[in-house]
């Protein structure tokens, strides 16, 4: 059904633009539209429209000739036409046999006064084609079988509509959904969606992108510049002093705590005696550290920075006093320092921040390919289409992401010429898809940094971060 939908969709768009060079239509104009006509009286469901048509050539040549697109021949190309069609391989009609054994095809060409009728089955070698002198108007009516047809939507009209809602933008054609019974006409309801209007609140993108609409869904007011250790994960932070072996308060610049682009450094939870029983018999039932600090549920916890090396070797359990967490400094020396229960062990956790830094003493954490997701790992919450339509396993995994900015949903419209979708035309290749989130991931930190209430010194940062994260540029960014 998507791709007959998509056939009429090509035809009366490149009807419109020829209606604009013909005679009969410079006093009316052209008004495309699709309908889609569940006629159970009859046992037929007709997809029509009034577009271009096929005329005989184009049949023979191409629209029975499997594999050969009438779209990407020089037929097509030496019209010069300004519009770029969505279809692309000519296997399009096949999908009919998807929905019924039996199919009729009634087409009239814009420049034309015959139409071209033909019947095929699935299981027949034979195809009758047969032509009749008309007063009908141009366009294109695929009959099919109503019972096999509903079928594929669990024979229930509603899901056959909602279908088509989540599977079309509104491309300024009217997509008419009616059906007919006992000789009535009944119109339903199809609410093609316009795709400023899918993601409400939403940021658009389309300024900074080439041939692409893009409206995102993303919090982005609580970028987070840090100025200390403790602004990354907002735990107190202390730094390992290896001439005393002990914890100083945080004294020193977050630019000291940066080497090769990223801050290295521990972070323990304190369990106090108060919490010390409950956790011990949660760890002797659970046995896994972090499920039973989650039992005991509401615990601070600090941050330990130091000398890399010494950090990178500290992410296991220790139970005994005498032995080091970082450097010198010992686990008794921790439960003295922090009043942590005697009997408790810890777990350090190595934690890596990637960070960007610049000519101000402020850093700015970033975290590589991000997703759209929503409450669950496993909901993705972006949307993709090419030129309108559908492509249901296109995902955006944003390279690069400023800490702070919560991507909570997208929805992207391709009309770049360089991207045509695979056969079955649920996605692109795996290598534009990296170039398109590329690009959605500039674009993002682009308005961010143009439309954000940022002050002097973290837009210069932003920017830096800009030209050395997205220094790149490729086909999908203006």
């Amino acid at each position: 059904l998507r791709e007959l939908i998509q056939n009429s969709i090509d035809a009366c768009k490149t009807m419109e633009e020829s209606a604009t060079k013909m005679e009969k239509f410079r006093y009316q104009n052209y008004q495309p539209y699709i309908s889609v006509i569940l006629d159970k009286d009859r046992k037929k469901v007709m997809v029509m429209d009034n577009g271009s048509g096929m005329s005989i050539d184009i049949l023979k040549k191409y629209f029975l000739n499997v594999g050969v697109s009438y779209y990407a021949s020089d037929d097509y190309r030496l019209q010069d036409r300004e519009y770029s069609p969505i279809g692309h391989y000519g296997i399009g009609f096949l999908a009919c046999f998807m929905l019924s054994d039996k199919v009729e095809v009634n087409t009239v060409y814009y420049n034309e006064q015959k139409m071209n009728r033909i019947s095929f089955e699935r299981n027949s070698e034979y195809i009758c084609l047969t032509y009749e002198d008309t007063v009908r108007q141009q366009g294109t009516e695929i009959i099919l079988d109503y019972d096999q047809c509903l079928g594929a939507f669990n024979n229930s009209i509603e899901q056959m509509v909602s279908f088509i809602e989540n599977n079309f933008l509104d491309c300024g054609i009217p997509i008419k959904i009616s059906t007919m019974e006992k000789g009535i006409s009944m119109p339903l309801e199809c609410n093609i969606k316009r795709i400023e209007t899918i993601i409400a609140g939403n940021i658009c993108l389309s300024e900074y992108l080439n041939g692409i609409e893009a409206f995102i869904d993303c919090s982005y007011k609580q970028i987070n510049f840090v100025k200390c250790l403790s602004n990354i994960n907002g735990c107190k932070s202390y730094c390992y002093n290896e001439e005393e072996y002990w914890l100083d308060e945080e004294n020193i610049s977050i630019k000291n705590c940066v080497v090769d682009g990223k801050i290295t450094f521990l972070n323990i939870p304190i369990i106090t005696e108060d919490d010390e029983r409950e956790f011990l018999k949660a760890y002797d039932v659970l046995e896994d550290y972090q499920e039973a600090l989650d039992k005991i549920g509401n615990y601070e916890s600090i941050n330990i920075w130091g000398d890399e090396e010494e950090v990178e070797d500290s992410d296991f359990i220790i139970e005994e006093s005498s032995e080091s967490i970082i450097g010198g400094y010992t686990l008794g020396k921790f439960r003295y320092q922090f009043n942590h229960g005697l009997y408790t062990p810890v777990k350090p956790k190595v934690i890596k921040k990637l960070v960007i830094t610049g000519e101000s003493n402020i850093a700015l954490p970033y975290n590589e390919k991000n997703s759209f997701k929503g409450r669950f790992s496993w909901e993705n919450t972006d949307i993709g289409y090419v030129k309108n339509i559908l492509l249901s396993g296109l995902r955006i995994k944003v390279p690069y992401l400023v800490d702070g900015v919560i991507l909570r949903g997208a929805v992207i419209n391709i009309f770049n010429q360089e991207f045509i979708p695979n056969v079955s035309r649920n996605n692109i290749s795996a290598s534009q898809q990296e170039i398109l989130s590329y690009a959605i991931g500039k674009a993002i930190h682009l308005w961010i940094r143009d439309h954000a209430e940022l002050s002097t010194e973290q837009k210069a940062l932003l920017d830096v971060f800009i030209e050395t994260k997205y220094k790149e540029t490729n086909y999908c960014l203006r």
